[in-house]
């Protein structure tokens, strides 16, 4: 799931193209009415959700762009991390 106007689902999706998995038509998100069956799916009936948000094959599911960027990484071989990277991503949640 993802919102066409967030920073954090464009890096989820730009990830995903890279990695060539298939996934870079994310759906859209509807906050008012995708949230209680967000909520649902992922069991996060108290704590908080938020997109972009990847459901695996598995029935699992990431919820952060880093994470799926990671998952993403792994599943292509890409080498979308060099050292460092999670530095850089900290300070990039940090602006934007």
């Amino acid at each position: 799931l993802s919102l066409p106007y967030s920073p954090w689902s464009l890096k989820a999706r730009w990830a995903l193209e890279h990695a060539g998995g298939g996934y870079a038509k994310l759906p859209q998100y509807n906050p008012v009415l995708g949230e209680p069956w967000l909520r649902l799916k992922t069991r996060r009936f108290f704590s908080r959700v938020s997109v972009p948000c990847l459901f695996l094959p598995d029935g699992s599911h990431l919820m952060e762009s880093y994470a799926i960027a990671e998952w993403a990484d792994a599943q292509g071989g890409c080498g979308l991390f060099p050292e460092g990277t999670r530095a850089w991503d900290d300070v990039s949640e940090t602006i934007i």
